[in-house]
């Protein structure tokens, strides 16, 4: 590692060179472990793991968990093996993703001689014994959640972590939960800084996580005005080339796509090799992102630790591997460069030849998603009520949803949450009062529209509008089933009602007991095959509402719906998706999404694909 004279050696313009010239030095390596690591996970550990789980849900007789079922499944002892490999699982991904690239790192830093992939991963496999414990679950738990949840620090790249949104909206609407979440972001980034070197004294310093997470706060305090300095630079630098790259790339190819004919072959095959290209640059980008990061926080503790009195040994560690003794494959296709832009060229040449036959795939016609207005409808008017059916008819949904909930005396209305609070500012839950008191207690000038009974709400919407009726609270019972499905019935509506549904077994007792009866199961979580899960309609929370999903519903015979879905952006993934439908709050805005894409020409449509969604 070069050296620099005392009290200089945390300038920018002296760490960022080294940095950069180190990096790109030893880029071949970071490129080769990172593919190799990507295929190790895509090919073995993770098929291996779903295959796995599948065995575990096939002992409980069970072809998928959802939210409505996991805390079952995972009282078992299938559960608790689950748990325990989930776990073993993460513990290899930190070993072989990040222990990994810091070893590369370190030994980049020093001019050590390039090792193999194997003998790098055995080196570092044998850091499991440090894992064991509570400091490698709080390691798991940093990694898992405190990173994405602070935006701070490394994360593990093959798994995602992310809060709902229809959590993040309840969240947002309730000032304490608002406070709440605030103050845990804040803890997650304070601890996410502190422990930012957590991985290098681990693999460098030779410590177990909860000493490499006391020794990672010490060096960052003690560091903490330049490393924070250090960060904001190269985030800023990042940002700004990003953005120029970014904007030069997007000028070029809107300036194609306005000045070529798409009739001739030539034109769509220098789009389709210019989406190929971007598809790689941003495949490749990806993959290096956390490398690079990684790299830099290297440089950084090397710097700290060298003038650091307490850890100044520990400057002058380099992670041991055994030296290489041959080139793999991927050697061979990265230092021939001959043989890899031959390799290039092929893939190119074989992808633009399969983009011509699928090419028309890309000018379809949009699919007619329906506007589902949520609670009524939606913001424009106060949820649940019958000026909130009113808005959805008179704007043209095409449904409304609506949450239902048993009263004391066995009526049923309209309210989402378990208690009146904050419709009506009072604690009692709807099943504590009869729908008489609940009246009583209903503003006067509300009370003809608030928390209306359902069959007042089924008869004006009978020859306006279709409903979807969600079965809500501590009063969803087959009782529950049972009632709506008799009110359906009085009104003739089977084919303009839906029965939604948080708890599975709701849906699959009315898709038993009343098959006729249209069905739709709620779910923000799934694993397995949701193909075979009961019920006419699915409706996905939006965040795993992925084109392979809802390609899977379509091809099992069932229909998508999305929920809930409140920015314009979002919209038009999910218009673009196919969905069946989408839930909404911003019933106007869908709508005029609709229209947009519906006008799209195909060279809106060529835009847009490359632009990532």
């Amino acid at each position: 590692m070069q050296t620099e004279k005392p009290g200089k050696s945390y300038r920018l313009r002296k760490i960022l060179p080294l940095t950069l010239s180190t990096f790109l030095q030893d880029l071949p390596q970071f490129l080769t472990y990172q593919i190799w690591t990507k295929l190790l996970f895509s090919v073995v550990l993770l098929p291996s793991f779903w295959l796995f789980v599948r065995f575990l849900m096939s002992r409980r007789g069970m072809h998928v968990i959802t939210n409505s079922t996991i805390a079952e499944f995972m009282l078992h002892k299938e559960g608790a093996l689950l748990a325990g490999v989930a776990l073993l699982l993460l513990f290899l991904g930190i070993i072989l993703e990040l222990f990994g690239f810091v070893t590369i790192s370190a030994r980049a830093l020093h001019d050590a001689p390039e090792v193999g992939y194997l003998s790098l991963v055995w080196t570092n496999l044998k850091q499991i014994p440090k894992l064991m414990g509570f400091g490698g679950l709080l390691l798991v738990l940093y990694l898992l959640l405190f990173v994405p949840l602070s935006g701070t620090g490394v994360g593990l790249s093959f798994i995602s972590v992310r809060i709902p949104n229809f959590i993040t909206a309840v969240i947002e609407s309730n000032p304490a939960y608002l406070a709440a979440y605030g103050l845990i972001v804040l803890i997650a980034l304070l601890l996410s800084i502190r422990w930012i070197f957590t991985l290098h004294f681990i693999v460098i310093g030779n410590l177990r996580p909860l000493n490499a997470m006391r020794a990672s706060a010490v060096l960052y305090r003690d560091n903490h005005k330049v490393f924070l300095k250090t960060l904001l630079f190269l985030a800023l630098l990042g940002v700004f080339l990003s953005a120029l790259i970014v904007l030069g790339w997007f000028i070029g190819i809107q300036y194609l796509i306005e000045h070529l004919d798409f009739e001739k072959v030539s034109a769509r095959s220098v789009m389709a090799g210019l989406l190929l290209l971007q598809t790689l640059s941003i495949f490749l980008t990806g993959i290096l992102i956390v490398p690079f990061d990684v790299h830099v926080l290297t440089v950084l503790f090397y710097r700290f630790t060298k003038n650091h009195p307490r850890f100044s040994a520990v400057a002058g560690n380099v992670p041991w591997v055994p030296k290489k003794t041959k080139d793999s494959l991927l050697d061979h296709l990265t230092k021939k460069r001959g043989r890899l832009i031959l390799l290039s060229l092929l893939l190119l040449t074989a992808m633009i030849a399969l983009s011509q036959g699928l090419f028309h795939e890309f000018f379809i016609e949009p699919h007619d998603t329906q506007v589902v207005a949520h609670r009524g409808g939606g913001f424009a008017r106060a949820e649940n009520s019958l000026l909130g059916l009113q808005h959805a008819i008179r704007t043209g949904a095409d449904y409304t949803e609506v949450d239902i909930q048993r009263t004391k005396d066995g009526h049923y209305v309209l309210h989402h949450d378990t208690r009146l609070k904050r419709i009506l500012g009072i604690g009692e839950r709807v099943d504590e009062l009869t729908l008489d008191e609940i009246r009583q207690k209903t503003p006067e000038e509300n009370r003809a529209d608030w928390i209306p009974a359902l069959p007042d709400f089924l008869d004006k919407s009978i020859g306006h509008i279709r409903v979807m009726l969600e079965l809500k609270g501590p009063t969803a019972d087959t009782r529950m089933a049972e009632d709506v499905i008799r009110m359906i019935r009085d009104r003739a509506m089977e084919q303009d009602a839906v029965i939604l549904s948080l708890d599975y077994r709701l849906i699959q007792y009315i898709e038993q007991k009343h098959p006729d009866i249209q069905t739709g199961f709620i779910y923000f979580l799934s694993i397995g095959d949701i193909a075979a899960l009961d019920g006419d309609y699915l409706i996905l929370e939006e965040g795993i509402a992925t084109p392979d999903r809802i390609a899977e519903i379509r091809e099992a015979g069932k229909k998508s719906v999305v929920w809930t879905v409140n920015q314009a952006e979002n919209m038009d993934t999910f218009i673009d998706r196919g969905v069946d439908a989408i839930i909404t709050d911003e019933v106007r805005t869908m709508q005029g999404q609709l229209t947009i894409s519906q006008a799209k020409t195909a060279r809106d449509r060529m835009l847009e694909m490359f632009i990532p969604k």
